[in-house]
């Protein structure tokens, strides 16, 4: 058997019959994706606030850049970061921490980001900037005058909390909106094989695998 076609057969889960040996690069990601969400999620940690005052002083993990000569720790946390970017929603409270068109804030079956179609929208504009909030309700004129048709109707659509709470990072991949390593492995590797095949798999881990998952 050629030595590659042995490895895939290695990969594949226990259900497929195989040897459920998962495929190690997909889940070191994960575990990177861990600790960068950990940062993004509760920046007033030390680990935050540490990394903040080393690596990007003046502005965020999520955009900061690679810099010279990086350590081989930073280089790895910035190699897991498109898969956070990627897996990462808001739910709307005040909007004033979520960029319209940065991040994915639309609730549909998923969570999206709206088109910029405008250019006289300011393409930093912040999701509070759409709420009237004396009203307590969005703008709707606002909103269906620079958005597009299929936008606009889902913004107007979503439920505003009067209280106007503190905007709440969640992870798009699990039902409860918890990041865990198990649902970004699961991601990362569908992700894979749709490329590769567009056939993702639709396993799932058993055995002592199960004991990982809880990390």
């Amino acid at each position: 058997m050629n030595p590659l076609d042995y490895w895939s057969r290695l990969t594949q889960s226990k259900g497929d019959g195989r040897a459920g040996l998962r495929k190690i690069h997909l889940f070191n990601v994960a575990l990177l994706a861990k600790q960068v969400w950990r940062l993004v999620s509760s920046p007033e940690s030390l680990a935050a606030q540490l990394s903040k005052a080393k690596y990007f002083p003046d502005g965020e993990l999520l955009n900061a850049k690679l810099g010279y000569q990086p350590s081989f720790l930073w280089r790895s946390l910035l190699a897991a970061r498109p898969t956070v970017l990627e897996g990462m929603a808001w739910r709307i409270g005040n909007g004033s921490n979520v960029h319209v068109f940065k991040y994915r804030w639309i609730r549909m079956t998923n969570f999206e980001r709206p088109i910029r179609t405008s250019n006289a929208l300011n393409p930093k504009l912040k999701v509070s900037e759409l709420i009237d909030f004396e009203a307590k309700n969005w703008r709707f004129d606002f909103i269906r005058q620079n958005f597009n048709t299929q936008d606009a109707n889902r913004i107007c659509a979503m439920h505003l909390s009067g209280r106007f709470s503190v905007d709440r990072l969640i992870w798009r991949h699990s039902k409860n909106g918890m990041f865990s390593v198990k649902t970004t492995y699961y991601a990362l590797k569908r992700q894979t094989e749709t490329a590769n095949t567009n056939h993702p798999s639709s396993s799932t881990p058993n055995g002592a695998w199960k004991k990982v998952w809880h990390l």
